[in-house]
């Protein structure tokens, strides 16, 4: 018996069944497909389709498309007979993400430290030593080589002979210039920590993710059969059982992803200071996306990750420093100013968990990978193509409510430190998906991307959104955040009011020579008439 095309008898239902439909129905169509293959002893042949173009959205959706009957038409005969029943083809997306591969480049200590030891000096000899061959400092010992690193010796702050007679100074480890003193003398010496991080360029990101599309029918014997596919941007298009789902692309983002070709990913190394509390944190908050301009690969260099023992021994006018200069600018200090920002809920801006908390690193056959997902609406646009005459949507619409306990902390005006929190939850009975708009704010607030998501009857969601003004002043603010349904529904909004502090202006602490105030811009006088002749 030859069977030449396949027909899908009764109706096409796309619903929710668990948890919510994250799908939209652009649009539906019916055509005739016919098919012809240029060989006279092979007939063609012609059938109804229904096209439909849908979007998925990333999230726990699960959307089933069901056809109740397949059959096979035989064209000899005219008859035609049902192979298949309760065809159910069910399709759900897994949440999208910025995917990087990553390249290892070094290893870097997590923080520089300077310490004191401190001795006498006896005028014309005294106990502090910063040669090579003899230091107070420990012998630092490069373990590859087995031999001591170059200008670890330390360096040596004496009184000298001045100081010692009544004449003070300003020092380095704050020497006290006593005659026969205890604390005349210091050998000030760096030492690394021993907790160190790997850093990692980061290859341009690739937006993933994954369409699983499940097949389950009864056969012509009864069976249940299930058959599981994946669809990707790598493997876009499937064909079974006379359905043809393709991936056709995505829709534009509302804002555009960054890139981070000028950064460096920096992960605590497990191998070090096993015994550091870091280790046991989660990853998104333990390591950091830093500037390629906060390191270097000269140990000559002061205040970079990467500073050695070279910059440190040789930087100019030692003794006259500050202690710890040279070697701040450290891992350690981007980390400890960003958990300080998160202990006081204000915004961060090295740590991972910046873009996403739940970023994370994956090995990918071998490839590491940063996966950072996205929490903005990301759209796929599908094609669904099948032989059957009817489309039915069902969407799960549950009512939600925005709780108390919206809110938002004083930041400073023009920058980056404000977090407004949104407390949500789904007080209905069925799964759903729900935005979130933080919009029609006062004059001067940046606007910001809604966010998507679902959530579980009873589940309790909180969002979080950036919040930056276009003015420096110290002024107060309200934006209306509304919670909308998956049919543009408004649920619930509440107004939520705001303060910013004036903008710190940070300048140069230069000390002018003349005081501009007696300059007569209206006379002839100039700066060489009344400025001082201070050098």
């Amino acid at each position: 018996m030859r069977y030449t095309s396949v027909l899908i008898v009764l109706s096409l239902f796309l619903h929710m069944l668990t948890p919510s439909l994250l799908a939209s129905i652009i649009g539906a169509t019916h055509l005739e497909q016919c098919t012809q293959s240029g060989d006279p002893d092979v007939p063609g042949g012609c059938k109804t389709m229904m096209v439909v173009e849908l979007t998925i959205e990333s999230g726990k959706s699960t959307e089933s498309v069901t056809f109740k009957n397949v059959t096979l038409l035989n064209k000899s005969t005219g008859q035609s007979m049902t192979v298949m029943s309760d065809v159910s083809l069910s399709l759900s997306k897994i949440q999208a993400s910025l995917q990087g591969s990553l390249v290892y480049w070094s290893n870097f200590p997590s923080g520089l430290d300077e310490y004191t030891i401190f001795g006498t000096d006896y005028l014309v000899t005294d106990s502090c030593r910063d040669r090579p061959d003899v230091h107070t400092c420990p012998t630092v010992i490069d373990l590859d080589t087995g031999k001591q690193v170059p200008y670890s010796e330390g360096t040596c702050c004496s009184c000298g002979l001045m100081p010692t007679f009544g004449y003070t100074q300003r020092s380095r480890a704050n020497l006290k210039c006593d005659l026969f003193g205890s604390q005349s003398a210091a050998a000030n010496c760096m030492r690394m920590s021993q907790l160190q991080y790997q850093a990692y360029k980061i290859e341009p990101p690739i937006v993933f993710y994954t369409i699983t599309v499940t097949m389950n029918y009864t056969d012509v014997n009864g069976y249940k059969v299930s058959n599981e596919y994946i669809i990707s941007p790598s493997n876009p298009v499937i064909s079974a059982e006379g359905i043809v789902i393709k991936l056709e692309g995505d829709f534009s983002p509302p804002q555009v992803y960054r890139t981070f070709e000028s950064s460096i990913f920096v992960v605590p190394d497990p191998k070090t200071d096993p015994s550091n509390p870091r280790h046991s944190m989660p990853m998104a908050t333990s390591s950091l996306v830093l500037p390629n301009g906060y390191f270097t690969s000269s140990s000559s260099v002061c205040s970079k990750i990467g500073t050695g023992y070279k910059a440190y021994y040789t930087q100019p006018n030692f003794c006259m420093a500050e202690a710890g200069s040279c070697i701040d600018g450290q891992i350690d200090d981007y980390w400890k100013e960003d958990m300080a920002k998160k202990d006081a809920s204000k915004a961060t801006q090295y740590l991972l968990s910046t873009f996403n908390p739940d970023s994370k690193l994956i090995n990918a056959n071998g490839n590491l990978m940063l996966n950072i997902p996205i929490t903005t609406i990301h759209n796929s646009f599908l094609t669904i193509k099948a032989a059957t005459d009817g489309l039915t949507l069902y969407i799960n619409q549950s009512p939600g409510k925005i709780l108390e306990g919206t809110g938002l902390e004083t930041f400073g005006a023009m920058s980056n430190d404000g977090i407004l929190k949104v407390v949500a939850t789904n007080n209905g009975t069925l799964i759903s998906r729900y935005y979130v708009f933080a919009d029609d704010c006062s004059p001067g607030i940046t606007p910001m991307p809604a966010q998507v998501f679902t959530m579980d009857p009873s589940e309790i969601k909180v969002l979080t959104f950036k919040v930056h003004t276009k003015s420096t002043d110290l002024s107060q603010y309200h934006c209306k955040v509304s919670l909308t349904g998956d049919d543009g529904r408004v649920l619930d909004w509440r107004i939520v009011y705001f303060n910013t502090t004036a903008t710190i202006i940070k300048s140069n602490n230069y000390t002018d020579p003349y005081d501009p105030k007696v300059i007569d811009t209206t006379s002839k006088q100039s700066c060489s008439d009344v400025c001082t002749n201070d050098k």
